[in-house]
């Protein structure tokens, strides 16, 4: 899937860390972008999760346009209930020791 790089935004959570931007640059020109960024839907664009170093390498390119992989936010799952050992009576079993 593609999507307009300028719909993406890029937080503090994102390591910052792009040295050799231009080798990178120069390595897509040539051979394409190997492995899409991943990004996740954000209001009416995207948060980047993985890939500024790719981002910022096909922005020198000029490109408007980037391959990615949109995945889902996460949802926090409710806790188990942790169920009694009881019986149908409501009893409690007792714990068997090994």
């Amino acid at each position: 899937m593609k999507i307009e790089i300028s719909k993406i935004k890029v937080t503090n959570r994102i390591r910052q860390q792009i040295n050799k931007i231009e080798e990178l640059a120069a390595d897509i020109e040539r051979n394409g972008l190997l492995n899409p960024i991943t990004v996740m839907p954000m209001g009416e664009g995207y948060q980047l999760l993985a890939g500024l170093r790719r981002l910022r390498a096909v922005q020198l390119l000029c490109w408007t346009e980037i391959d990615v992989n949109v995945i889902s936010p996460r949802t926090p799952k409710p806790p188990c209930a942790l169920k009694s050992p009881r019986t149908s009576n409501g009893r409690i079993l007792p714990i068997r020791k090994k």
